[in-house]
């Protein structure tokens, strides 16, 4: 008898279950895609339709369709087993199970509930008005099944029962609370959010309190009211609207985080969809795993006053030493982004998400516009922005946010650096206490290996299919063709095995001329940026000495060659 796996396989290839994550393009009979797993400008992942595998040539990470889920998901083999099984439509043995069964009956009733919730919202002009004046329209509160709980007692108990579920099972859950008087609903008189796990299942609410017109705010109740934590919801590792995100997060490389539920409905329904939200806790780094998978880019958007900035702060420090580019989104003071886009329209929104500023630039502009006194303010840059310079892992990056509060403080450039590196000491010392645990590292090619052997690739290749021949005269620069020339150069020098998967890769990726042509710019932009930052990172040293040495002339050669190096590193930025 076929095995579920075997049957599993059959019925999902693995182009089926890579392509709902990841965006492939055709190569011949080939998928090619920019890895999930780690960070890279051009494509090293290929999927093989025929062997039902993905191998990624930059980060070494392969397998089948099981691998890859459990990779991208998070899940353990029996996790990806029951979750493959559910696509494919393929009964396990273990069904009988009970506590399968048992969880099955729990995300069945958090189902139940919210179609209950919803329907009741529908049903209620006023709670109606109220989201419509708030600038939602019924398509996007059906999307995200926003619904309302009535503010009896027992509405959702009795409903539940009546369905054929049972009070301990509704408890289970944080739908109900058990009183002295018997079971009461959790939420009561709230405009319901329901929560769903990245496969879209609804584990949690949120309910904001509605209070209907003419009737008094009740006292000492909470805006917000959460679920508690259960066997199905974390509330450390789901982020609300994260499963309807994630397509669009891979098709626009960053994500948008706000706060609230209304400020993503409203930003859902301006056109961005690659959004999520906390909801009812801080940003941690298992939420910022989960959206790493997608994007090593995150976009920040807090209320602008200084207790929303602080709620925040611990999830930029955190995502900032994961090494994800993080950005802030300026806000004016007194919008959050659902009254932004309700008061001046969506493109005043899109304006802010292509404005938006790393952490030292937006922190930095504040406390000059905020700060008048000028040692109060250079106490607040030290306090406030040097912090967000020493988590910074790149030399390169550090010292350009150096330069540029020097210029806007008109400080010297070195007393900034002294602070930085005093706290950089601090830093190190409190990881050698703290480091006690073995850390697993993915192997990784380095940047410059990965871009070498694409090049080498490419000019093997050439030598072998006319087809897809570029000649060096169509490179943009002198220095690039200079660069490949000499590459090719080395061909000889490499083992006949060496060259057999330098082939293998190229072979893979490029079927054509132009999509030669096109890579081969890149990745000569690539070296050459990597060439550039080591070189610059050699000039710190000759820097650092020469100040050790007072030889101010060396100092300043070495000081404005490290600019023009700089500057070229920002323009092929800008060209990637």
């Amino acid at each position: 008898m076929i095995s579920p796996v075997e049957q599993i396989k059959e019925r999902l290839s693995i182009v089926d279950v890579v392509s709902s994550y990841v965006k492939l393009e055709k190569a011949g009979t080939y998928f090619k895609a920019r890895c999930p797993f780690h960070n890279e400008k051009t494509a090293s992942f290929f999927v093989s339709p025929g062997r039902g595998t993905y191998h990624c040539f930059g980060c070494a990470k392969g397998g089948d369709i099981f691998t890859f889920t459990e990779e991208i998901e998070g899940f353990d083999f029996s996790h990806a087993l029951t979750y493959l099984a559910e696509k494919a439509g393929v009964t396990l043995v273990r069904e009988s199970d009970s506590e399968k069964t048992k969880r099955s009956k729990l995300y069945s009733v958090m189902n139940e509930a919210a179609l209950f919730y919803e329907k009741n919202r529908k049903n209620n002009a006023d709670v109606n008005k109220y989201l419509y004046d708030r600038g939602l329209s019924e398509d996007t509160l059906v999307l995200f099944s926003v619904g309302y709980a009535l503010p009896n007692w027992d509405s959702l108990v009795k409903y539940l029962r009546s369905k054929g579920y049972d009070e301990n099972t509704m408890e289970e859950v944080g739908l109900v609370l058990k009183s002295e008087h018997g079971y009461i609903d959790r939420f009561r008189g709230r405009i319901m959010f329901p929560i769903t796990d990245s496969q879209g299942r609804t584990v949690a609410f949120t309910g904001r309190i509605f209070v209907p017109p003419n009737t008094k705010e009740p006292e000492n109740v909470g805006k917000y009211v959460n679920s508690p934590e259960t066997v199905l919801y974390n509330k450390s590792r789901i982020l609300y609207g994260y499963s309807k995100a994630k397509q669009a997060i891979l098709r626009q490389g960053y994500v948008v985080v706000v706060e609230g539920q209304v400020d993503l409905l409203a930003a859902v329904q301006a056109g961005t969809e690659n959004i999520v939200a906390v909801s009812g806790t801080a940003m941690t780094k298992d939420h910022l795993d989960l959206l790493n998978r997608f994007t090593d880019k995150i976009y920040f958007s807090f209320d602008s006053d200084n207790a929303g900035l602080k709620a925040g702060a611990r999830g930029i420090e955190l995502a900032i030493e994961l090494g994800l580019e993080v950005k802030l989104l300026t806000l004016p003071k007194g919008d959050d982004p659902a009254s932004l886009i309700k008061d001046k329209g969506v493109d005043a929104w899109q304006e802010i998400i292509k404005s938006a500023k790393h952490p030292v630039d937006f922190f930095l502009e504040s406390i000059i516009e905020n700060t008048k006194d000028e040692r109060d303010r250079l106490k607040r840059v030290k306090n406030e922005v040097i912090p967000y310079l020493v988590m910074i892992g790149s030399d390169l990056e550090r010292g350009h946010f150096i330069q540029k509060m020097s210029q806007a403080l008109n400080a010297k450039e070195d007393d900034i650096r002294s602070e930085v590196e005093s706290l950089l000491k601090n830093k190190n010392k409190d990881k050698v206490s703290t480091n006690t645990v073995p850390v697993q590292k993915i192997s990784v090619k380095s940047n410059k290996d990965r871009i070498v052997d694409r090049l080498m690739g490419i000019y093997i290749m050439g030598k072998i299919r006319k087809d897809v021949r570029v000649d060096i005269g169509e490179l943009e620069t002198e220095w690039q063709r200079i660069l490949v020339t000499s590459l090719s150069e080395e061909l000889d020098k490499i083992p006949e095995n060496k060259r057999e998967d330098i082939l293998f890769e190229s072979d893979i990726f490029y079927q054509t001329k132009e999509s030669l042509k096109d890579d081969i710019k890149i990745l000569c932009l690539e070296l050459e940026k990597v060439l550039l930052e080591e070189r610059f990172q050699a000039l710190l040293i000759v820097l650092k000495k020469s100040e050790i040495d007072k030889d101010s002339v060396l100092a300043l050669e070495t000081l404005g060659e490290c600019q023009k190096i700089s500057k070229r590193i920002d323009e092929i930025k800008s060209q990637l």
